[in-house]
């Protein structure tokens, strides 16, 4: 009878080991899943069909297209954004959390809007063919090197 007590308490000891291990693990799971999603924000998925949703979403961002219909382009994104100038394009879009780099190496069509505001403020966006936007940008066609976010929070 001894023996039988002596191992219900030692298999009892080892069922309760499992448990705290078990919950430290899923504890520590759980706080490693909310720093990789801090540090990893998901991308938006923002959906453009067409240039009357185009012209509402710079809109909405502070940007008034002029009446001239947007030059339209079929593009095929670079396969990385490992080039000096895409790089800088790159981070841009991951700082308004678009999917641009989910999308590399595949067709595109690039609108490009005359602004407003002066003579030479353009707006381009990329979208999927389906119209996901993937990439946003507003410059000055006097000088391409700068590059501003659509998207400001």
């Amino acid at each position: 009878m001894c023996g039988v007590a002596v191992m219900r308490r030692l298999s009892m000891k080892r069922s309760l080991a499992i448990l705290i291990a078990g919950t430290a693990g899923a504890i520590a799971g759980a706080a490693w899943l909310i720093n990789f999603t801090a540090e990893n924000p998901p991308s938006y998925e923002i959906l453009l069909n067409g240039d009357a949703a185009m012209r509402q979403f710079l809109a909405e961002y502070g940007c008034e297209p002029n009446e001239e219909p947007p030059a339209q382009h079929e593009i095929t994104l670079p396969a990385s954004g490992d080039s000096t100038v895409f790089s800088a394009y790159c981070r841009l879009q991951e700082q308004q959390k678009l999917p641009l780099e989910e999308h590399f190496g595949q067709e595109a069509v690039k609108w490009t809007y005359s602004l407003d505001s002066s003579s030479g403020a353009r707006a381009e966006l990329i979208c999927t063919p389906e119209g996901i936007l993937l990439g946003a940008m507003r410059y000055d066609c006097r000088r391409f090197d700068l590059m501003y976010p659509v998207i400001c929070e």
